[in-house]
């Protein structure tokens, strides 16, 4: 083609380039659209994932309370069967006195019972 006929060559090429890029856009912006459908469906299931973990935390959170109150009211129980029993072992050393005293008085000069073992 001369440039005399069609006009310029430069415009008669820009105007052959705009249509290449015209599609090229249309294509670019149909793949960013679709991107952009898929990072909005990761996200969504990004923020339903982060929901399940933080409703997990509160249920967990509510587990843990209820376990520390059973624990609380086992201690109370104990701390009452201590009471009765009488924790520190008072009552086994009272109770073995009378005890080392019959040995003493039965075994004289023995230190320890021949059932003892010793």
């Amino acid at each position: 083609m001369s440039p005399s006929a069609g006009g310029s060559v430069l415009l008669q090429d820009d105007a052959r380039r705009s249509g290449d890029i015209a599609i090229d856009m249309d294509t670019k912006t149909s793949q960013q659209l679709q991107l952009i459908g898929e990072q909005d469906s990761y996200i969504q299931s990004r923020a339903d994932t982060m929901q399940n973990i933080e409703a997990t935390i509160v249920e967990l959170g509510s587990i843990f309370q209820q376990l520390a109150h059973m624990v609380k009211e086992q201690e109370e129980t104990i701390q009452r069967w201590a009471g009765v029993v009488g924790g520190d072992g008072e009552g086994v050393l009272w109770g073995m006195r009378p005890t080392s005293l019959f040995r003493s008085a039965a075994f004289p000069g023995r230190d320890s019972l021949p059932w003892m073992g010793e």
